[in-house]
């Protein structure tokens, strides 16, 4: 399932950078959802917020983004069918070359389990449940790169 929500801190819609938050389960996606946009309010600033709920549906929106605009990606990690983190390591490539700051989130706490996350090419990972001040440093800190 993919989903694309346009939101503006300004009230304007226009080509924007996006942020992909990819999750099976869609309370999860909706809280992030919520977060992110209270966030961009705060912080005045205007980005899409796309939505996916496997692995595959992070690659197709990644490949399929030829204008380069997904800034963001958080994406948990246990999906059924593909994992974040085998996703993360299919996009590996297209991450690099377009600076895209990849965020896994987990309820696990293993750190062989994390490690794994991190070698895959996630940048950071995040336990459940996520704080809105994580997201707006995430945000904060991928606008001034």
């Amino acid at each position: 399932m993919l989903n694309r929500h346009e939101f503006s801190g300004k009230g304007r819609s226009k080509a924007l950078p996006s942020v992909l938050i990819v999750d099976d389960d869609i309370m999860i996606r909706n809280s992030m959802k919520s977060m992110i946009k209270k966030v961009l309010n705060k912080l005045n600033l205007e980005m899409q917020i796309l939505e996916g709920s496997t692995g595959f549906d992070l690659i197709d929106m990644v490949n399929d983004d030829v204008d380069n605009k997904i800034k963001i990606i958080f994406t948990d990690e246990n999906m059924p069918v593909c994992e974040g983190s085998d996703a993360i390591r299919m996009i590996s490539d297209i991450k690099k070359q377009n600076n895209i700051k990849i965020v896994s989130i987990t309820a696990v706490d293993d750190l062989n389990y994390i490690m794994k996350i991190l070698k895959s090419g996630a940048d950071e990972v995040l336990p459940k449940p996520i704080h809105i001040k994580t997201i707006e440093r995430i945000i904060m800190n991928s606008m001034m790169e």
